[in-house]
C-alpha cells in the first residue's frame, strides 16, 4: 500500500484577512498575549504575528502544558526568554487557577515596562495564536464563564471578539493564524499533530507513520510503556500501524488492518494525552535565522 504525502491549504484568505484585523486594533491595546502550544513550541509560534506587534509589550504563554513534557517545557521558557526577552508563563488553559496565575504576572510584567495611565486592573489585553491553540478556553477559564465560543477543533473563533471582564481587563479575542514561514514537512508535521489543521485536511495515516517514526528516533519508552511486548520494537512504522490494528480488532474484510481506524485512534491519543506528556520539537532542532522580530 502507498501512502502520499499531501500538503496543507497553507495560508487560506481569511488567516491575511485576520493578519489585517490585528494590525489594525494594536492602538487599541496595551498588552499582546500570544499562545503557542508547549508541545510544538517552534512551530505554533507565529513568527509573522511577532513582527506585526513588535512595539507593543508581548508575552508568551505556553499552552496545553498538562500534555508537555515537563523538562521539555522548562527548557523552551528559558529559551523564549533568553533567545527573544520575552515573559513566558507554561499553564493549561482549562486549569483557571494557573490561567488567572499567569494573567497577573503577565499583567505585573506590563507595568515594569511601560508607564501607562490606568487604574490597576485597566489594561486591555489582545489574544493571539495559532488555530486549536486554546485562545477561546483560556479568555473563558480567566473570565470564570463561557464567554467565547470553544470547539476542539481549529477554525472556531470567526472574528475579533472583545470580552469584558468585571476586575476592568478586557480581552480581545482573535481567530487563528498559521505561520505562514512554516512550511517545512518538520512543521507541518508538528502543525497536524497537535490539531492545528484540520483532521480532514490531512492524510492520518501519513502523520501515523511521521509520529510513530518521530518517536522511535526521540522517545522508544513510548512503545514499552503503552504497548505489549510484541509491539514494544519495530523496524518498519506501516508494519508495526498493521500489526497494531490486528490487535486492537480494527480490520477490514479479509483480515486487511484498518490503517484509516489505528491512525485516528493514535493520533486522538497523543492529542488528549492518552499515551502521556510527549513535546514533539525542542529549541536545539532548529535553525532560527530569519525568525526572529
Amino acid at each position: 500500500m502507498s501512502l502520499g504525502n499531501k500538503k496543507s491549504n497553507w495560508f487560506p484568505g481569511h488567516m491575511k484577512l485576520t493578519k489585517n484585523l490585528i494590525k489594525t486594533s494594536l492602538k487599541k491595546v496595551d498588552l499582546i498575549i500570544n499562545l503557542i502550544d508547549a508541545r510544538a513550541p517552534f512551530s505554533s509560534m507565529n513568527f509573522s504575528i511577532l513582527k506585526l506587534v513588535e512595539q507593543k509589550p508581548f508575552v508568551v504563554f505556553l499552552t496545553k502544558a498538562d500534555l508537555a513534557d515537563d523538562v521539555s517545557t522548562t527548557i523552551w521558557l528559558n529559551h523564549i526568554k533568553t533567545k527573544f526577552g520575552f515573559f513566558a508563563s507554561a499553564l493549561s488553559c482549562k486549569n483557571s487557577n494557573q490561567v488567572e496565575k499567569s494573567f497577573n504576572l503577565a499583567c505585573a510584567h506590563l507595568k515594569t515596562i511601560k508607564s501607562l495611565k490606568f487604574g490597576d486592573n485597566m489594561i486591555r489585553i489582545m489574544v493571539v495564536g495559532i488555530s486549536n491553540v486554546g485562545k477561546s478556553t483560556l479568555i473563558n477559564s480567566f473570565s470564570g464563564s463561557k464567554k467565547a465560543k470553544v470547539e476542539n477543533r481549529p477554525g472556531v473563533t470567526r472574528a475579533l471578539q472583545w470580552i469584558f471582564l468585571k476586575n476592568g481587563v478586557s480581552l480581545l479575542d482573535t481567530p487563528g493564524v498559521l505561520p505562514i514561514e512554516a512550511q517545512s514537512d518538520e512543521s507541518q508535521f508538528a502543525l497536524q499533530l497537535i490539531g492545528a489543521i484540520k483532521r480532514e485536511k490531512i492524510e492520518v495515516e501519513n502523520l501515523a507513520i511521521k509520529l510513530l517514526n518521530h518517536l522511535k528516533a526521540h522517545n522508544i519508552e513510548f512503545f514499552k510503556r503503552n504497548f505489549p511486548e510484541k509491539l514494544a520494537f519495530f523496524s518498519d512504522a506501516f508494519e508495526w500501524l498493521s500489526e497494531f490494528a490486528r490487535f486492537k480488532g480494527m480490520v477490514l474484510k479479509g483480515n486487511e488492518p484498518d490503517l484509516f481506524r489505528a491512525s485516528n485512534f493514535l493520533v486522538d491519543g497523543f492529542q488528549s494525552g492518552k499515551f502521556g506528556r510527549i513535546t514533539v520539537e525542542l529549541p536545539d532542532s532548529f535553525q532560527e535565522e530569519g525568525c526572529s522580530i
